[in-house]
């Protein structure tokens, strides 16, 4: 076994580079191949790694030299046409083709290089073209020009017994022996014997290679009576070969292993004597003699040997997946394009369902079959609207962006190689449903994306209230608000559904279809339903407290805005995607739109302000409010020194929204309110609407951040909406939003 420590780094740097290069040819032959059934290039693809064989093996790197040849073998039974499974031998030359960089990689990082670890793909290429599997024993190496230490040279004495005839005299008790083996009859009394006959054979020997072969035998039976070695089917093969070599003997004499030496037979015998646990003093002297030890690593070795392989694997299959993934969100743009913009034209989706299948097709060739299917699966339904001119209806958009989320996911985690059935409902029959992990997975990545269509309707609420003569900002926040509901329903989480679907009918009743401003305190009230279905879906994100409260503030909100949450009613998962009605009903206040324009007035204080809080809640609060201060405190000082630093910008805005979730759940209006405020402003500094360098931001975190722990220390002390104003302050992070707002629109 070849060392990576023996090969000059910057020779295997150069060579490297030289593979990625030729690989590259190799890549686009292959694409080409799979897209077009184009087999021109594969020729030039195997000459590339013909080049690539001989370079590894001037290096002596085994395991790549192993690897080139079987891909150029798949890829010259390809152009050939020599190969009948040529969908699965262009997938596992791609794998080759991202896995051989990754073992040079691995190399050139100082680790040995260890040709059993490619032992499963190897076999996948030789499997494609109907070769013989290889077994571990193919990759161990050792020099097997090593004499027995005790060997005495009997070349001027005079010989009792020849070999050829103490074989013959052998061989019955020999093959009676392991034919009780194969049996399993008397196996140590019959091991004991086998190992006799191996030892006279040893000691009437007279020539090296003759007496290497007994030696290593010996060695095996030796490991096998001592329990230091399994019994399996491939060591009882090759006790068979010994007595073929006996055989041989008998038949030719003992020249006969001398000019033509077993060698095979005897490398795979001491491939198992390497593997033996047993410490007696025949499998010590092997070890010793064959430094067996170094020619193959301990189980534990080989383990790290592959994870630290997959870890690179990981690297470069992430680098792949990258792509796919930007594959992806063009894809999900496009999608939205064609529903919103285009009102689901069955033309516009031609774009989507194009690229869709070239993901599928890429998923393909990189061996991630389920993914593959289950994008094909929406090629193929949207391929069927096109051609049927089929207008897409909101569960089939729902569905589709399901399984889009679920592949982004799933590249996300390179280590998912469970089911990836996407999700049904409750008619999924048993054995079709996700494994346990892959659905919270899901659920999770659901929820973020609900998560962000909540953020859209909060942005086009923020610009419509900056400006109410713009009502054209909320026409599309019904149809996010319904794509949230339909998620709720989905998950079967019917009460925030329930929430958003009484929040959209307001939205709709008296806002769009009124065309009148509601209050402050209406809006307010609007706000905390949002928030609550938006703290609903932090808590399947595993960042939040219990939302059960910010649920009772939600409907607590509606009811006063004369929407009152359904406690019962039809199944929200079959009703999830009707229109949403359209009520007359007035909410009890509302004001002319002119009245809002107005912002120095002071927000109305909540009529129904909770001072009756479980007193747990405000140890939850307090808690919860005390570790976000401290994490905003840490983050605003990085983001101070270096205001690019995206992840602390980040952690600020994270931490402004758990605080206006908890505050809004324990009634504390001026907690939710700022923190709202703070985050809303945040997040256009984050993308780039507001300047990063606009030090007045910076005065109004400082100053919020003291403003918070006082107000955090009166909640402590049970008066939830004491402490020090913070209108001002709310007012100036609505000022910094402005000018971003203005030039958005």
């Amino acid at each position: 076994m070849n060392q990576s420590a023996h090969i000059d780094p910057r020779t295997l740097l150069w060579i490297k580079q030289e593979v990625a290069e030729s690989l590259t040819s190799v890549r686009q032959a292959l694409e080409l191949f799979g897209e077009q059934n184009d087999a021109g290039q594969l020729s030039a693809g195997a000459d590339s790694l013909d080049k690539i064989r001989g370079a590894l093996e001037m290096l002596e790197i085994a395991g790549g030299v192993a690897l080139a040849r079987e891909m150029r073998d798949v890829a010259l039974g390809l152009a050939a046409d020599s190969i009948e499974l040529k969908k699965d031998a262009v997938e596992v030359l791609m794998r080759g083709v991202i896995q051989l960089p990754a073992y040079l990689e691995h190399l050139y990082h100082g680790n040995p290089d260890v040709p059993l670890v490619l032992l499963p793909i190897l076999n996948d290429l030789r499997a494609v073209q109907n070769k013989q599997l290889l077994t571990e024993g193919a990759f161990f190496f050792t020099d097997l020009a090593v004499r027995k230490p005790s060997m005495i040279d009997r070349s001027g004495e005079a010989a009792t017994w020849d070999l050829p005839t103490m074989a013959k005299k052998l061989r019955p008790a020999y093959l009676a022996a392991l034919l009780n083996v194969f049996r399993d009859v008397d196996v140590t009394k019959n091991l004991k014997l086998l190992a006799t006959v191996i030892l006279n054979l040893e000691q009437t020997a007279t020539l090296e290679k003759s007496v290497q072969l007994w030696w290593v035998s010996a060695g095996v039976v030796h490991a096998l009576h001592d329990q230091g070695l399994d019994m399996s089917v491939a060591v009882k093969l090759l006790l068979g070969r010994v007595d073929r070599q006996i055989k041989r003997v008998i038949d030719a004499g003992e020249v006969a292993l001398q000019s033509e030496p077993p060698d095979e037979l005897v490398k795979n015998l001491l491939y198992y004597v390497a593997r033996s646990t047993s410490r007696c003093s025949r499998v010590v002297e092997l070890k010793t003699a064959f430094k067996l030890e170094q020619s193959m690593p301990e189980s534990g070795a080989l383990s790290d040997a592959r994870d630290q392989l997959i870890g690179f694997n990981a690297n470069l299959m992430a680098n792949v997946s990258e792509q796919i993934k930007e594959e992806m969100l063009r894809i999900k743009d496009e999608l939205d394009i064609a529903i919103h913009a285009n009102k689901g034209d069955p033309a516009s989706l031609v774009p989507v369902q194009e690229r869709l299948r070239t993901v599928a097709d890429t998923l393909d060739m990189l061996g991630m079959q389920p993914l593959a299917r289950l994008a094909r699966a929406q090629q193929e339904f949207l391929q069927s609207s096109i051609t049927r001119h089929v207008v897409l209806k909101d569960n089939d958009v729902i569905h589709v962006a399901g399984a889009l989320l679920y592949i982004e996911s799933s590249l996300c985690d390179l280590s998912v190689q469970g089911s990836t059935e996407f999700l049904q409902g409750n008619d999924a029959v048993a054995g079709t449903r996700l494994p346990e992990a892959e659905f919270r997975q899901l659920v999770k990545l659901v929820a973020s994306e609900a998560l962000m269509d909540l953020a859209k309707v909060k942005d086009a609420f923020t610009r419509y209230v900056s400006d109410p003569s713009q009502i054209s900002a909320l026409q599309d926040a019904p149809a996010m608000l319904n794509i949230v509901r339909g998620v709720m329903a989905i998950l079967a989480h019917e009460r925030p559904a329930r929430v958003v679907a009484a929040t959209q009918q307001y939205l709709v009743s008296e806002i769009l279809d009124k065309q009148i401003a509601p209050t402050e305190h209406a809006l307010e009230l609007v706000a905390n339903a949002v928030g609550a279905v938006e703290y609903f879906l932090e808590s399947l994100l595993e960042k939040a407290v219990a939302p059960e409260p910010g649920l009772d503030l939600a409907e607590r909100s509606l009811a006063e805005l004369g929407y009152a949450v359904r406690r019962s009613g039809k199944d929200m998962a079959a009703a999830m995607f009707e229109a949403p009605p359209v009520l007359s009903k007035a909410a009890p206040t509302t004001k002319p739109v002119v009245s809002l324009v107005n912002r120095s007035a002071p927000i109305e204080p909540e009529v129904a302000a909770n001072t009756d809080v479980d007193q747990e809640l405000i140890a939850v609060f307090s808690t919860e409010a005390d570790d976000e201060l401290a994490a905003i405190s840490s983050n605003l000082e990085l983001w101070r020194s270096n205001r690019d630093d995206t992840e602390s910008l980040s952690t600020l805005i994270r931490s402004f929204h758990t605080l206006k979730g908890a505050g809004r759940i324990i009634g504390a209006t001026s907690v939710g309110v700022l923190a709202w405020s703070v985050e809303e402003l945040l997040r256009r500094v984050l993308d780039g609407r507001v300047p990063a360098n606009n030090n007045k931001v910076l005065d109004l975190l400082e100053q919020t951040l003291a403003a918070f722990g006082s107000i955090v220390a009166q909640i402590k002390l049970g008066n939830l909406n004491s402490g020090p104003s913070v209108q001002a302050l709310i007012d100036m992070a609505r000022d910094l939003r402005q000018p971003a707002q203005m030039a958005s629109n």
